[in-house]
């Protein structure tokens, strides 16, 4: 991990912990859709460049 991305969840958790409960699972339930979402993405490219290596369209 880069200085930086350590800098922002060092800075994402205080203010967390800050957070009520609601708030909390809000945030995580975001980070895991981004998450999801990223995976998917990179699952897609990954189909497209196999079909594109095996020569389909």
């Amino acid at each position: 991990m880069s200085e930086k991305e350590v800098e922002m969840i060092q800075k994402l958790s205080s203010a967390v912990k800050k957070l009520d409960n609601n708030k909390q699972s809000y945030i995580l339930g975001v980070a895991e859709g981004m998450a999801i979402s990223k995976g998917m993405d990179n699952k897609e490219a990954e189909m497209k460049r196999r079909e594109v290596s095996a020569g389909v369209r």
